[in-house]
């Protein structure tokens, strides 16, 4: 019986054998001790990749729609600078507008503060001039005028000299320029007349 015993288990395990050599490699009725282990560590790999999967879709679908917040923001930031740009442009131009209107101002009440003095300045210089009529060009300013005379006479212009150094008003007299025409045979001088 033992004979039989062993035949029998010789046949089973020749069986068994071509069984685990049989072409079809995922089936086998060998039991292996590490399968149930192998099988466990295989479902962990693969719920481990599920997960990490679905945790970096999730990750990419925060930082799309991020992203897209983001780009809201900063198109909506990039029209509000080009009307801040508008703004400041228009305004620039108001406060040039505006600085000029201040430095005419100021020119104005300079003008004002200066009128009543050159009014008197006019009135004495006119008045000095014995020979009105010789005068053919008068430039005044603040601080001095610019006369051109005609005369007949050299005498003449030493006249109106004379006549500006006795009034208490002048400061000093250059002659500028003295001519003669010889088209009109007149005397031509420039006095630059400096007031006090």
């Amino acid at each position: 019986m033992n004979l039989n015993l062993k035949k029998n288990q010789n046949q089973q395990e020749n069986q068994e054998l071509q069984l685990t050599e049989s072409p079809n490699l995922l089936y086998s009725s060998k039991k292996n001790l590490f399968e149930p282990i192998i099988e466990k560590k295989h479902i962990q790999i693969a719920t481990i990749a599920k997960l990490t999967i679905i945790l970096a879709q999730l990750v990419f679908a925060v930082l799309v729609g991020l992203n897209s917040s983001v780009a809201g923001r900063v198109s909506a930031l990039e029209k509000d600078i080009k009307k801040l740009e508008i703004e400041l442009i228009a305004k620039k131009g108001a406060s040039e507008e505006v600085q000029t209107t201040i430095d005419k101002i100021g020119r104005l009440k300079k003008l004002q503060t200066s009128t009543p003095r050159l009014t008197n300045n006019i009135t004495k210089a006119v008045n000095v001039i014995p020979n009105p009529k010789a005068i053919t060009q008068v430039h005044i300013e603040p601080s001095s005028m610019q006369i051109t005379t005609e005369t007949d006479s050299p005498l003449e212009v030493s006249s109106l000299i004379t006549a500006y150094f006795q009034n208490e008003l002048t400061e000093e007299v250059t002659i500028k320029t003295a001519s003669l025409s010889n088209a009109t045979g007149k005397f031509i001088t420039t006095l630059e007349v400096e007031l006090k």
